[in-house]
């Protein structure tokens, strides 16, 4: 559904904006929680989902890295987005435990 948005003239930050809300939260729902217990197929295949949303929104061809895209746009690796929600809910777990 997202296609039209993500393949229109709009600018970056407007194309970026769904695939960080929209499109990564459906590809990382649940991870943190499973993401150790994942083969590395599955593992290398969620990454690969999301070079394939960057690439549609950035446009770019074959030859690009996904890496400059990611760094271009400032979107951190799916690892290190999973860590990082980990962090936050293991953070959260603990003020909750002292209220």
């Amino acid at each position: 559904m997202l296609l039209p948005v993500l393949r229109s003239h709009l600018p970056l930050r407007v194309k970026v904006a769904p695939y960080k809300d929209y499109i990564r939260s459906r590809l990382t729902y649940a991870v943190p929680a499973c993401y150790a217990l994942c083969p590395t197929s599955q593992r290398r295949r969620i990454q690969t989902q999301k070079n394939i949303a960057i690439c549609m929104i950035v446009g770019a061809g074959r030859y690009v890295l996904n890496a400059v895209i990611a760094r271009d746009l400032r979107v951190e690796n799916v690892e290190q987005f999973i860590q990082h929600i980990a962090r936050r809910m293991y953070i959260a777990d603990i003020f909750q435990g002292y209220s």
